[in-house]
């Protein structure tokens, strides 16, 4: 009967129940002490710890469903903030692409200015003796500039005079 109060669940041997402890072993009186009769938890103290649990259960529960919502929404942010930087480095790239073509075209932009003031200092020391008339040299001028890539028509040929009357050049000019 006390091996019953202190015992560990029932379990069979052959067809009949019995009782068993690990402590209790033959030739062990010296484990006979260590063997205590478990206590009854009165029913108002296991229903509490039962409501305690529950509460902490509910509120672990809820910080789960917390949790699970600001992970859901983190995501949805770093999704977000990965379509921007993906945005952003396509601009960027073509920033850098559209950078790399003004090079481009400054180089080629002063490769034409010094042909054509080497060919402006050339006439200038010469004197124009090669070139008796302007306007005989002007079909040569045209079609160095052409060659150069800069495409003169007739509209944009002006006479000196004219471009030092013209008032946006006179501000910088005086």
């Amino acid at each position: 009967r006390h091996l019953n109060m202190s015992a560990s669940p029932r379990h069979k041997v052959g067809k009949a129940a019995a009782f068993g402890h690990p402590l209790f072993l033959r030739g062990h009186p010296e484990n006979l002490a260590l063997i205590k009769r478990k206590t009854s938890v009165p029913r108002a103290k296991v229903e509490e710890t039962i409501a305690k649990q529950r509460e902490e259960l509910n509120d672990l529960l809820e910080q789960l469903r917390t949790t699970k919502e600001n992970s859901a929404r983190l995501d949805d942010e770093v999704a977000q903030l990965q379509a921007k930087s993906a945005h952003l480095d396509q601009e960027n790239t073509q920033l850098w692409e559209a950078i790399d073509e003004a090079k481009a075209r400054h180089r080629n932009m002063v490769s034409k200015m010094k042909m054509m003031m080497s060919f402006l200092a050339y006439i200038y020391k010469e004197g124009c003796r090669r070139l008796p008339d302007v306007a005989d040299a002007l079909p040569q001028i045209l079609d160095l500039a052409k060659e150069t890539g800069v495409d003169i028509g007739p509209d944009d040929i002006v006479h000196p005079s004219a471009l030092l009357a013209a008032p946006h050049l006179r501000s910088n000019a005086g």
